[in-house]
């Protein structure tokens, strides 16, 4: 029984998409690799090798420069986010601080008796306390 060509890239194929996405790129750098070294060197084993590594460490440096650029970019977007909420907080607070202008106070002094008897019975002298009230 003769096995068809394309079975085993048939089942790469599918292994490599049950993989994450790491896992792929890496695949597809070191076979990109080898191919590329494999017609440079005329089919020599240990240059197609050679070349296999070469391109699981290329793509490893590809994902990790832009690992650490969506790293930075998201640090950035974090830092503004603060930042933000930080001088929103300042000019409420400033604003609560400030008189308002829309409102109108008026200042109102009520008067009200006070002194005569006492709760122990002691007679105290009639006087009046003059409470002002910001309406």
């Amino acid at each position: 029984m003769t096995v068809p060509r394309f079975l085993p890239l048939l089942l790469v194929v599918l292994s490599l998409a049950a993989c994450s996405s790491r896992a792929l790129y890496d695949t597809a750098g070191a076979g990109a690799g080898a191919v590329i070294a494999n017609q440079l060197s005329d089919g020599d084993a240990m240059m197609t090798a050679v070349g296999a590594g070469g391109g699981v460490l290329a793509s490893e440096l590809l994902q990790g420069a832009a690992e650490n650029g969506r790293r930075e970019q998201y640090n950035r977007g974090y830092d503004r986010g603060a930042s933000d909420a930080a001088k929103r907080m300042y000019w409420v607070t400033q604003n609560l601080q400030q008189p308002d202008a829309r409102r109108e106070t008026k200042l109102r002094y009520y008067t009200f008796p006070a002194g005569g008897m006492a709760a122990d019975g002691v007679n105290e002298q009639p006087y009046e306390v003059t409470v002002p009230v910001e309406e």
